[in-house]
This record gives structure tokens, sequence and C-alpha cells, in this order.
């Protein structure tokens, strides 16, 4: 049974301090992500999205919203990998990567991380027009 939500998209810091429950909600499920994959520390936080924007490329935060209540979320930016070709040498390149994603346990299974990605391939996909 799939679920409709609003899909919020975050650019800038600001969008955070303009809207304290919105970083409260996405600093829950920043930590809530961490504790699935077993991380000791949470990767995705309203502040470090701060420091992030001023890093890297890119950045941007997809949140799944079921009226006022964030369940999910997918955040991308671009990253310096190095990569190996099939010559087998190394290229260094920047790559826009999902950095972190992460839907509410009660919600699983109910095509929201599908709306997530769908938005931000359409997002992507504008912009690139």
């Amino acid at each position: 049974m799939s679920v409709e939500v609003t899909i919020q998209i975050i650019e800038r810091a600001e969008e955070f301090y303009n809207d304290p429950e919105l970083a409260i909600q996405y600093d829950r499920l920043g930590d809530s992500s961490a504790k699935a994959q077993q991380l000791s520390k949470s990767i995705s936080s309203a502040a470090l999205f701060s420091i992030q924007l001023k890093r890297l490329e890119n950045c941007k935060i997809y949140i799944a919203r079921l009226h006022s209540d964030s369940i999910g979320f997918l955040r991308i930016g671009t990253k310096h990998l190095y990569l190996l070709n099939s010559d087998e040498k190394y290229l260094d390149k920047d790559v826009l990567s999902l950095l972190d994603f992460y839907v509410k346990e009660a919600f699983q299974r109910r095509q929201i991380g599908l709306q997530l990605f769908r938005s931000m391939l359409e997002v992507g996909m504008t912009a690139k027009r």
C-alpha cells in the first residue's frame, strides 16, 4: 500500500533556521539512519548540512512529508571520487552521489523511497535542460 507524500527540497541552511521543527525532525531521521547503518554517529543533521554546503557542490535534501511530519529523506551532493577505469588506471572525478537515505520503519515498503528517488531524478533532469 503506497502513501502519497509531499516532497520538500532543502537547498539552503536558512530553510532549517526558518523552520526549527523541520530541523529537529531531520536530525531525528539522521539519527535513525545512522542507527540503521550501525554508524557510531549521525552523518545527516541540519548543522552538518550547513557545513557541507560550504564544502560540497549540488547539496540537496529531499524530505518526504506526511502532513507536518517528516517521514524520510534522501541527501545528495557532489563527491570527489577515485575511480578505476577498464585500463586499470585511476581517474579522479567529481560525481553527484547519494550521501544518505532513510525512511521511518513504520513507512517502509510503502513506496516513500521510490517517491523520493523519483523526485530527485525529476528535479535533476529538469535542471539539466
